[in-house]
């Protein structure tokens, strides 16, 4: 096979990778660029080559970036961004792009991801209503600085129904597919940091505010727990019903510094890392993900499993989860 051909082949690839399962490639390629079966058929089996045209034409319907397929160098990495912005890509944008993309990875032979976090993952998060929109409150007022956010104050009681709609949406593809989770006792360090800052400064609209927040931390924390009793997810405030075996929690007393999400299914690998804490950076590099992938193995080889049958470090370690909420209200009320 030629670098041409390679390349054309490995861009082919990418396209099935993301295309929902019940559309034939053949066909989207011969409707996207006006040619016959036959000719599609010639230039996904690499006998004919790609025009310039065509190949722009593809990456601009599908969202690919022409230098991820391209650069094939090693030390050249190229990442797709979710970059939250107050006027052209804010929460409910930001929402949507990752439905599209669970979606994808749902209708996807195989599919898993691996969460290697210092902190709840987004998704965890979402579980419980309040405990999400606290989190994108603290986002756009504190972290990102939007405008419209300079003066208001945080309560629960007004939840933003798009956002929530959207996080429903996203959960349901969540709770079934199997999931590597790594966990570490500081993973409540920065939401309760903000917590206690927000209480603080007095940033919460009402008294209860930091309270409420607290018990919907435990829930939460109840939540992961009841998942990792039976080693699988579902959705909170229903009736426990998953598929066995699809939630591996691990504790892991290493300090996690990095924020990285491994996909992967029979159709693609792809490498998520974060940045400024929410923003989000994602590339189908195969180097950069095997590295990642590797570096994770090693950290669940030095890591003990918590769901399942290991009842006892399990207790101990939500057991120190609790403790940590319950000094958080001392703290805040004295």
């Amino acid at each position: 096979m030629t670098i041409i051909s390679g390349i054309q082949n490995e861009f082919f690839q990418r396209i099935r990778s993301i295309l929902p399962s019940h559309l034939s490639l053949v066909d989207e390629i011969t409707e996207i660029l006006n040619i016959s079966d036959d000719s599609a058929y010639r230039r996904i089996r690499c006998e004919k080559q790609l025009s310039l045209d065509e190949f722009f034409l593809l990456c601009k319907h599908y969202n690919i970036s022409s230098d991820e397929i391209l650069s094939r160098r090693s030390d050249k990495i190229c990442f797709r961004s979710y970059l939250l912005d107050e006027k052209e890509f804010r929460f409910e944008q930001y929402l949507e792009a990752v439905l599209r993309d669970i979606k994808s990875l749902s209708e996807q032979k195989n599919p898993q991801m691996i969460f290697i976090l210092n902190e709840l993952n987004l998704f965890q998060m979402m579980q419980v209503p309040e405990v999400a929109a606290f989190k994108f409150f603290f986002w756009s007022k504190s972290n990102l600085s939007f405008t419209d956010y300079k003066d208001q104050l945080f309560t629960a009681n007004r939840p933003d129904d798009k956002l929530r709609k959207l996080s429903m949406e996203i959960l349901n593809y969540y709770v079934k597919i199997p999931t590597i989770e790594l966990m570490a006792e500081e993973v409540l360090s920065s939401i309760m940091k903000q917590i206690c800052f927000y209480h603080e400064a007095g940033f919460f609209k009402g008294s209860r505010e930091t309270n409420s927040l607290c018990d919907k931390l435990v829930d939460l924390m109840n939540h992961l727990r009841q998942q990792a009793d039976l080693g699988f997810k579902f959705l909170y405030g229903i009736d426990p019903v998953g598929q066995e075996g699809n939630y591996m929690l691990y504790y892991n007393d290493l300090i996690l510094a990095d924020n990285t999400i491994l996909i992967t299914s029979d159709e693609t690998r792809m490498t998520y890392i974060t940045s400024n804490a929410i923003n989000l950076l994602l590339t189908n590099n195969p180097m950069f993900y095997e590295r990642n992938y590797q570096w994770g193995k090693t950290l669940i080889s030095k890591s003990t499993l918590i769901s399942g049958s290991a009842e006892k470090e399990r207790y101990k370690f939500f057991r120190g989860i609790e403790d940590q909420i319950n000094k958080l209200r001392e703290k805040v009320y004295t």
